[in-house]
């Protein structure tokens, strides 16, 4: 299903995933940054919660890129979101 950009519940609940990993890397950056980005990064944003939750997983960790590259622009600041995480509590 396709998310709407402009719809902030919806998008919150696709933030939950099946990877606790993924839970810990999505789930603070949208909190934090979502309202903050400009709408053609929301549309980014939601758009890349549409992917399966290994493709995720890859590219968020640098893994793999994704095929399609205008991924990589969201991808870039959830990753430079991250580094200022603490996740040594988890």
């Amino acid at each position: 299903m396709k998310i709407n950009s402009n719809n902030k519940l919806r998008i919150h609940w696709a933030c939950y995933r099946g990877m606790r990993e993924l839970d810990l890397l999505i789930m603070p950056f949208f909190k934090d940054n979502f309202d903050s980005l400009n709408e053609k990064d929301k549309k980014l944003f939601s758009d890349l919660l549409e992917n399966d939750d290994p493709d995720l997983f890859n590219w968020l960790m640098n893994h793999e890129q994704p095929k399609d590259a205008h991924f990589k622009r969201i991808i870039s600041i959830i990753q430079e979101s991250n580094k200022t995480r603490d996740f040594s509590r988890l």
